[in-house]
């Protein structure tokens, strides 16, 4: 496994934001966090980056205590792409790009060939030429996006973490960006775990889902495990219309226009 969590607990002023949250995250696959609003998926992503080592429990990364493993170290390992960017500098968009290779940079030493490469390739293949004059602060929500999509796989970890990462993007980079992210988990065996709202577009890329609500975890496995009218009642409160194709779900629909 390259990603275990155990009895993990987090509380704000005494509110439990996570409740004893114990899981198990294979490499290679891609996982869906699926809950409703303020149910903790974005904690237990900042969990899971050591953005927030301020939890009870225990969290694994590729063998590493989370806790006892450096900002530096633990970035060669994951990766995040969060929902939204502070960035208060005019920074280029390869400037931006170079900071992905920073967790490899020895210290006091320039970067590498390899490094220039990496950048070039990515910046190449998501089309960045035209924003060659442009910094990022200058950009549309949606293109900062893309553009930190492109740094997470600078960055090289075997681990990508998406906390609603899409939420700026049109449903065509929406896609585009979220089909990059599938075949780095086929092609490289990379594990990508992901915060999403919309379930038809979990469903369009995700191996496995977890279900979280009101800090705990409801459900976990595959489409045919959790992907059921009793679940997701359970976790929305209201009814769906599932329909498959050939046994698998292609298009979860609400049964009403209101939650209860």
């Amino acid at each position: 496994m390259v990603i275990e969590m155990r009895n993990v607990g987090y509380s704000i002023n005494g509110h439990e934001i996570l409740k004893n949250i114990s899981l198990c995250l294979q490499r290679g696959r891609f996982y869906g966090v699926l809950g409703p609003n303020g149910a903790g998926k974005s904690t237990m992503i900042d969990i899971l980056c050591g953005i927030n080592r301020h939890y009870s429990g225990e969290v694994f990364i590729e063998g590493k205590d989370v806790k006892l493993t450096t900002p530096r170290e633990l970035s060669r390992i994951i990766s995040m792409v969060p929902q939204n960017f502070y960035i208060n500098f005019p920074f280029s968009v390869k400037e931006v790009l170079m900071m992905g290779r920073h967790p490899h940079k020895k210290t006091f030493t320039p970067y590498t060939h390899k490094d220039y490469e990496v950048v070039e390739n990515i910046y190449n293949a998501f089309g960045f030429e035209k924003f060659e004059k442009t910094s990022v602060m200058e950009m549309s929500g949606g293109e900062k996006q893309r553009v930190f999509f492109a740094k997470a796989l600078v960055q090289e970890t075997p681990i990508i973490a998406l906390d609603e990462a899409t939420s700026n993007l049109d449903i065509y980079y929406t896609h585009k960006l979220l089909s990059v992210m599938k075949q780095q988990v086929l092609s490289a065996k990379k594990t990508v775990i992901s915060v999403f709202h919309d379930i038809n577009t979990a469903l369009c890329y995700c191996d496995d889902f977890i279900f979280i609500k009101d800090g705990t975890v409801t459900a976990t496995g595959n489409m045919e495990q959790t992907m059921n009218k009793e679940n997701l009642r359970g976790l929305y409160n209201m009814d769906f219309k599932i329909i498959t194709q050939n046994h698998r779900a292609v298009s979860i629909l609400p049964n009403q226009e209101e939650a209860e």
